[in-house]
């Protein structure tokens, strides 16, 4: 067995920290890779991360290392983060500058010296423009750009005259919802709201699919919503990239509600509030829209009945202008027909004071014509009258039976009573003849007609 000789650990480590140190102290590299693994210690303001790079096409690692940022390192962190408003966390694409330090005891590890910020904003924009001329291909139908603006369906929507339905998509725990909802419930004018919330995540990219859900659900809910509203609050300029994303854009281009936004992001446009009706900068600033927005209703309406009630009131002066202008021309007619009529009772006075003593005169005259004619009538039928009496009682004379028996004529009476009837008297009847002066009782002892009787009576 051939013995070989044996090494201690640590002096083979520090042989390649000779190695490494001889190789690399005092190079400086500029490295391109995606952040990974991210820890802060605020206490001592240190960043513990990994750099990575992905294999094209799929999220295979190519290559990975551990790196920490010191003291220098924070304070360009810092420097980056407030120059391009996003933080320094997983996911994001940096150019860095780097040294290269090997421990026996912590191993190799990348030291960040600087960070280009520039970069970083340069490789975000880049993408985003390439997902707004995706939008421009793939959704021409509903998505379109003249000049530097967009032009969308969901932009083209009228906005309600008063904003009142709102649906809000944000995360639960979003102070942003807070001031908003603060904002809305304690506006001056003391206007009304109704609000659903759809609650999701807001930030990620990975979360978009579930912010299209969310949208979604609000428009299948069948609700007549005056206007969504996406809101959350502010965050480093990673945490609005789901707002950046294509499903995002293109949902909320043709969405057939208005859309308002309010993402909390200062520095620039998201996608979505590319896409949406109207962007603004926070959930306050939206809250404020929506007050501003009805109070511009209710000026309107407060305005119309102002000149309402200004043509009212002229309208009124109008017509009071009239009915003193109607009221002179009929006092002045009527004063003017009471003259006249006051004329013609005077005449009519005059005339009956004349005119009775010529019609009493008149009638006077008619009433002794008519006296004098109805006594000469009266004596003229009075005198017709004794004649037709005189005439009329010869008449009786002669017709009375006293004069009939005169002549010759009897009458016959049979149980009582005069017949002249033949026929009532049977054969053998007891009956009485009246002549003149004479009363005869006699029987009948036959009849026969009277074509039979003898000629000679």
């Amino acid at each position: 067995m051939i013995t070989i000789p044996a090494l201690q650990l640590s002096e083979l480590t520090y042989q390649i920290e000779a190695v490494l140190k001889d190789r690399f102290e005092g190079q400086y590299y500029w490295v391109v890779a995606e952040i990974s693994g991210h820890k802060f210690q605020p206490a001592k303001g240190f960043h513990y991360f990994d750099l990575v790079e992905k294999q094209v096409g799929s999220t295979g690692l190519k290559a990975k290392i551990s790196a920490a940022a010191w003291t220098t390192g924070a304070r360009q962190i810092s420097v980056f983060e407030r120059i391009t408003g996003q933080r320094f966390t997983d996911g994001l694409q940096v150019l860095i500058k780097v040294s290269i330090d090997y421990s026996p005891v912590y191993g190799l590890k990348l030291t960040l010296l600087d960070i280009d910020a520039g970069y970083t904003i340069g490789q975000l924009e880049q993408q985003k423009q390439a997902t707004l001329q995706r939008l421009l291909t793939e959704c021409s139908a509903y998505i379109q750009k003249i000049g530097d603006s967009y032009i969308t369906v969901n932009k083209q929507l009228p906005l309600p005259i008063v904003l009142q339905r709102i649906a809000v998509v944000t995360a639960q725990t979003s102070a942003g919802y807070q001031d908003f909802h603060h904002t809305l419930l304690n506006n001056q004018y003391g206007y009304h709201f109704f609000i659903d919330t759809y609650f999701t995540t807001v930030q990620g990219e990975v979360n978009a699919a579930q912010i299209k859900e969310r949208l979604l659900d609000v428009f299948t809910s069948g609700k007549p919503y005056d206007a969504v509203v996406i809101i959350r609050g502010g965050g480093a300029s990673t945490d609005f990239l789901v707002f950046d994303t294509f499903i995002l854009g293109q949902v909320t281009a043709k969405f057939p509600i208005p859309i308002i936004t309010g993402i909390g992001h200062q520095h620039n446009e998201t996608i979505v509030d590319l896409m949406a009706h109207t962007p603004l900068k926070t959930p306050t600033k939206v809250a404020e829209f929506l007050i501003a927005h009805n109070r511009v209703f209710e000026d309107r309406i407060n305005l119309l009945q102002h000149k309402l009630l200004v043509k009212v009131q002229q309208w009124v002066a109008d017509k009071k202008s009239e009915l003193v202008t109607t009221e002179r021309q009929l006092l002045h007619e009527a004063q003017a027909g009471l003259h006249r009529y006051h004329r013609e009772l005077d005449a009519i006075g005059h005339e009956l004071t004349i005119k009775p003593a010529i019609l009493f005169n008149s009638k006077q005259k008619d009433l002794s014509n008519i006296n004098h004619q109805l006594r000469f009538s009266g004596y003229r039928l009075l005198s017709h009258e004794r004649e037709s009496i005189q005439g009329l009682e010869k008449l009786l004379q002669v017709l009375h039976p006293a004069s009939i028996l005169k002549r010759g004529f009897a009458l016959v009476s049979y149980q009582g009573r005069i017949t002249t009837d033949a026929s009532l008297l049977p054969v053998g009847a007891d009956i009485n003849v009246l002549l003149d002066n004479t009363n005869i009782s006699t029987t009948i002892k036959a009849k026969q007609p009277a074509d039979e009787r003898s000629t000679d009576l």
